[in-house]
C-alpha cells in the first residue's frame, strides 16, 4: 500500500515516455527474447533479456518459474535470427541468468559497427573494485533509455522482431527506479527483463537495471486481461545497486572481464587474421 501511495505521489515528477524510435534488431543485437516453459507445463513465458557474454543472458527472475525450466534464447544474426537452448538457469532475487552454448559470431566488431553485448557497470582495472554499484541518487538527472521489442500481440511475441527505443525519465523509489507511461507506451508484458540504460560518465551507455514489473490502472475495470497493454501506467525497474548481480556472476568473472575489455575499452583485444578465419568457419558451421 505504501509503495503504491509513494508511486502516485512521484508520478507528477516523471516525464511520460515519448519519441519512440524503431530501429533494426541487429543494431541493438544485445537484446534477446527468452521463452521458458511455465511450471504448470501448459504455458510459455515470453520475456526480454540482454546478452552480457557469448554464453549468458540476463533477464528478470519473473521470466522463469524455477531453475529446472526448459528455456530458449532467440538472438539476432544479421538480418536473421537464431535460437539457443538454455543449459542452466540461475535465479537470485530479481535477476535470472540463462547459460547456453557460446555464440561463435563476432560480438565485439570494430567501430563503427555496434557491439552486440550489453555493457554492465564493470571496471577493467587493478586500482578499483571491478564491480561499480549503480548510484541511484544520480540517475534521475541522467540521460536514460529503454530498448525493447514491438508488441503487436502478446500471443505472437516470438514472431515479432521489430525493436523500439525510447528515452526514459526515471524516478527513484527506494532501491528501484520507476518510469511513468501514463501517456501510452510501447512497453508490454513480454518486455519484462528489458534493459534500462543510462549515459554514465567515462562509460557511455551502460545497463543499470532491468524491467521487473509493471503497475496497471486498477480503475479500468473493463480491461483486466493480460493480452492488452493499454492499461499499463508505471514501469518498475530492478537495479544493479547492490551485490546481487555480481554475486551471481562470480563464476563467470573471467569471461566477463575478457568480453568487457574486448568490447568496451579504447584498446580492445585485437583479433588476428587466423582467429577471424576460424570464427567465420565456426559461424558457417552453426
Amino acid at each position: 500500500m505504501w509503495l503504491s501511495i509513494c508511486i502516485l505521489c512521484l508520478l507528477h515528477l516523471a516525464t511520460c515516455m515519448r519519441d519512440v524510435e524503431e530501429i533494426e534488431w541487429n543494431r541493438s543485437a544485445y537484446l534477446v527474447k527468452t521463452l521458458a516453459e511455465a511450471q504448470d507445463g501448459d504455458r510459455v513465458l515470453g520475456c526480454t533479456g540482454t546478452l552480457i557474454t557469448p554464453s549468458l543472458v540476463l533477464t528478470s527472475s519473473k521470466c522463469v518459474d524455477n531453475t529446472e525450466n526448459n528455456a530458449v534464447v532467440i538472438y539476432a544474426k544479421g538480418s536473421r535470427y537464431r535460437k539457443r537452448a538454455v543449459a542452466s538457469i540461475t535465479i537470485n532475487g530479481d535477476f535470472a541468468l540463462l547459460e547456453f552454448h557460446p555464440i561463435k559470431d563476432e560480438l565485439c566488431p570494430r567501430s563503427p559497427a555496434p557491439v552486440r553485448l550489453s555493457r554492465l557497470p564493470l571496471n577493467i582495472t587493478l586500482t578499483a573494485a571491478p564491480w561499480e554499484k549503480v548510484n541511484l541518487v544520480d540517475l534521475p538527472e541522467a540521460k536514460c533509455r529503454m530498448t525493447g521489442f514491438e508488441t503487436v500481440s502478446v500471443s505472437n511475441f516470438s514472431f515479432i522482431h521489430n525493436v523500439m527505443q525510447t528515452p526514459a525519465q526515471v524516478v527513484r523509489d527506494g532501491d528501484r527506479l520507476i518510469v511513468d507511461v501514463a501517456s501510452g507506451s510501447p512497453v508490454c508484458w513480454d518486455d519484462i527483463g528489458l534493459p534500462l540504460e543510462c549515459l554514465l560518465p567515462n562509460k557511455g551507455w551502460t545497463q543499470v537495471g532491468l524491467l521487473h514489473s509493471v503497475i496497471r490502472n486498477v480503475d479500468n475495470r473493463t480491461n483486466s486481461t493480460l493480452t492488452d497493454c493499454d492499461d499499463i501506467r508505471v514501469l518498475v525497474f530492478a537495479t544493479f545497486s547492490d551485490d546481487t548481480l555480481p554475486t551471481m556472476l562470480e563464476n563467470h568473472a573471467v569471461q566477463m572481464f575478457v568480453t568487457t575489455k574486448r568490447c568496451f575499452t579504447q584498446a580492445p583485444v585485437e583479433t588476428t587474421e587466423r582467429e577471424l578465419i576460424d570464427e567465420e568457419a565456426q559461424t558457417s558451421d552453426e
